[in-house]
């Protein structure tokens, strides 16, 4: 066998470097253009797909500006509602602590029978200790019933005392009835 011939380039050196080089030159410039189209590859896919996307952006936009505008129109109307509750909160907070009225309007409408009331006026009094002083001014048919009135407002168990403490005939355009003035107090009670 023979020995393999040595191979020889016959290329002058200068050609070969400047091959190499252009060589280098053009595998840097494949890969840079390679890296920018990488990059450039997203963008171009937004750029596409937004024109599809823009519109359906401009829809969203559009319907958030109805919903703000129809928010900033129904505004007013929520400001008056929680005007009109903070003013039924203030008037529960005033009236939480109050008296219950309830047995001596259940007391008077029970004993009244027959009996037309004038005047009824209540007062808290605290005079060592809190009751409630009203005074009732009713127009009966006679001084029997007067008094049989102030019975009946001591039986209802609903005051402390009952005293009569005024009557007078007085003449109506069509009879004549009793005037009679009552004081009654009871003790204060919380409503529950």
């Amino acid at each position: 066998m023979t020995a393999p011939m040595p191979t020889i380039n016959l290329l002058p050196l200068a050609r070969r470097v400047r091959r190499a080089r252009h060589r280098v030159i053009a595998g840097w410039f494949t890969a840079g253009v390679l890296v920018a189209i990488g990059a450039m590859a997203p963008a171009g896919a937004m750029a596409l797909a937004t024109g599809s996307g823009a519109a359906e952006i401009e829809d969203r936009t559009r319907r958030a500006e109805r919903s703000i505008e129809q928010l900033q129109a129904e505004e007013p109307r929520l400001r008056r509602r929680i005007a009109d509750l903070q003013q039924t909160d203030r008037v529960l907070k005033a009236v939480e602590d109050r008296a219950d009225w309830r047995p001596l309007l259940h007391a008077l409408s029970a004993a009244s029978n027959g009996a037309r009331f004038e005047r009824i006026e209540s007062r808290i009094t605290s005079e060592g200790r809190t009751e409630v002083r009203t005074q009732i001014i009713a127009l009966v048919d006679s001084l029997t019933e007067a008094r049989a009135f102030v019975l009946r407002l001591e039986e209802s168990g609903v005051f402390d005392s009952v005293t009569l403490t005024n009557s007078s005939r007085v003449q109506l355009t069509n009879a004549e009835v009793v005037r009679c003035e009552i004081d009654a107090r009871f003790r204060l009670r919380s409503t529950p």
